[in-house]
């Protein structure tokens, strides 16, 4: 017995000297939170969880973690998300979905279904036209409606965005709002009734914000419509990883950051949002420097780009140590990467393809950038990899094929290594394999296959604007350069026009051992290919455009 109550004593004691040091570890919790089975004012473990995901965030010190209970997409969290406690060095606030499960949901929507229909509205169903019309409604974003009955089956993912018109004369499926009068109108499909549709909105607000706090990792969570940014990081924040964070159906941009440091954005899911994927973005101060964007899957952006490094709107740029690492980057609006604010940027091993303008934007005064091991297919109206306005760029063992127009794009640039890497222009492709424009100088051309398969008579090498290779210190070595015809002339330079690259050699770098092989064909470059790292399964056949066309 007195062995006993020595333990207890000693036990004791040592806990109050871990309470009284201040030892973080002594003071961290784990906590829960379910908004079907929680209460707020339970103890928050794992036997009584708390019901408010908002309200536990807030509850956080640092060393704490949070596991987010998922209920699936009938029952998603409807909170907005404030982390306003930082973690520390040793002891990171940590807010997480359940292991091995589904990721919870949270969304920006609001259930604003009729009574009628088990919802909480009530709508006006007296128009002769069969408008539905709620009164003292907040404005909406997006209109989200389904059937009651795929609601209960599917949740969210049954429903079905309505189209919204400016006029208040309605089509069937389509919705105004009327913020003097704040009604919001939607006009019901013919099998549509009151009593059978369930209808989300999507009102404003950010669905996590993180502003100046520290030490934090957020993952396992699923974000779905936004009607702005779905995550913002801002205000100085430091050590912050998103982790296996899904967006979906984002207003603006999916994720966010602007000013801080050591930010981790790593094997995160991105699909439809109307600005960009990521942004990397410009603040007055503190810049946001030292960061990192890997192993994302980032598709169907509307407008814009699936990542960008960018100014803000006053022109403020980001600051230095990037990465952005193996991503595969589809779909968006105009560049797969854009990187047009900063400098000391690594792009390493992402892929890109079937994007609208080009796969790779350098520009904006750019400085020291490497790129590597970058696959480029189908991408852009424009080029497959464009540097402009930029300096100190090196390009290494990347591969670039079968962009719509040019492939490889030089403007206004200075100090460029381009070395081992496959530059293809397929069959059907018009424009130039690379082109040189403005005052670019510096350029250092070496152990690169270009290859032009194009029944256009396109070119294989262009100056623009009076560039002249020789004044502008381009020099090429050990480059490999094919075409179709054997006598072709498919390079260009303003003062003497198409010629071939003998003449081309001899006017401006006899010494150079460039050779022309005619007729090389995409299947001799996969071996080159394979040894650049450019993983050519992880683009759809329906972008290989090297296959022959099906008879």
């Amino acid at each position: 017995m007195r062995h006993l109550y020595r333990a207890q004593l000693a036990a004791i004691f040592y806990t109050l000297i871990l309470l009284f040091s201040g030892s973080k570890a002594a003071m961290a919790a784990s906590y829960y939170v379910d908004n079907v089975k929680g209460n707020d004012a339970a103890s928050g473990d794992d036997r009584s969880p708390w019901q408010s995901f908002s309200l536990a965030a807030s509850r956080l010190t640092a060393g704490d973690s949070l596991v987010v209970i998922p209920n699936g997409p009938t029952q998603p969290y409807r909170d907005k998300i404030r982390v306003r406690t930082s973690g520390e060095h040793d002891a990171v606030i940590t807010i997480t979905g359940s292991a091995n499960t589904e990721r919870p949901i949270i969304t920006g929507a609001r259930d604003f279904s009729d009574r009628l229909a088990g919802g909480s509205m009530q709508w006006s169903t007296e128009n002769q036209d069969g408008i539905l019309s709620l009164h003292d409604a907040a404005e909406p974003v997006m209109l989200l409606v389904g059937s009651q009955q795929s609601w209960k089956a599917s949740g969210l993912d049954a429903l079905v965005r309505r189209e919204r018109t400016p006029a208040p004369a309605l089509l069937p499926g389509q919705w105004h709002y009327s913020a003097d009068q704040r009604i919001l109108n939607y006009r019901p499909l013919l099998q549509e009734t009151i009593q059978n549709l369930h209808i989300e909105a999507v009102l404003p607000g950010t669905l996590l914000r993180i502003k100046g706090q520290s030490h934090l990792t957020i993952g396992d969570l699923q974000f779905r419509y936004a009607a702005h940014t779905a995550i913002l990081l801002s205000g100085g924040v430091s050590h912050i990883l998103l982790d296996n964070v899904a967006v979906e159906h984002a207003g603006k941009n999916a994720i966010s950051v602007r000013s801080g440091n050591n930010i981790i954005i790593q094997d995160c899911f991105i699909n439809d949002a109307t600005n960009n994927g990521i942004v990397f973005g410009g603040s007055k101060n503190p810049p946001l420097t030292d960061s990192a964007i890997r192993g994302c899957r980032i598709s169907g952006v509307t407008n814009n780009d699936c990542i960008t490094l960018h100014q803000d709107s006053a022109g403020n740029d980001i600051g230095s140590g990037f990465r952005i690492e193996n991503n595969l980057l589809t779909d968006c609006g105009e560049q797969g990467i854009d990187v047009t604010s900063g400098r000391d940027i690594t792009l390493s091993g992402n892929t890109t393809y079937g994007n609208g303008d080009s796969g790779i934007v350098l520009g904006h005064g750019v400085e020291n950038v490497q790129v590597n091991n970058h696959l480029s297919v189908d991408d852009g109206r424009y080029a497959g990899l464009i540097v402009n306005r930029s300096k100190d760029i090196s390009l290494v063992n990347n591969c670039i094929l079968s962009s719509v127009k040019h492939q490889l794009v030089f403007n206004d640039t200075q100090n460029v290594r381009v070395k081992g890497n496959v530059i293809y222009q397929g069959k059907s492709n018009r424009g130039t394999v690379i082109d040189i424009a403005g005052q670019s100088s510096g350029l250092l051309f070496s152990d690169n296959i270009s290859i032009s398969e194009s029944s256009n008579n396109s070119l294989l090498l262009r100056y623009l604007q009076h560039n002249d290779p020789t004044a502008s210190k381009v020099i090429y070595d050990s480059n490999i350069w094919s075409a179709p015809l054997i006598s072709g002339n498919f390079f260009y330079t303003a003062a003497k026009g198409k010629h071939s690259l003998g003449r081309h050699k001899k006017a401006h770098q006899p010494e150079s051992n460039d050779q022309f092989t005619p007729g090389l064909v995409f299947s001799d470059i996969l071996n080159i290919i394979v040894q650049n790292q450019c993983n050519l399964d992880l683009v759809p056949l329906l972008h290989h455009n090297w296959l022959p066309a099906e008879e």
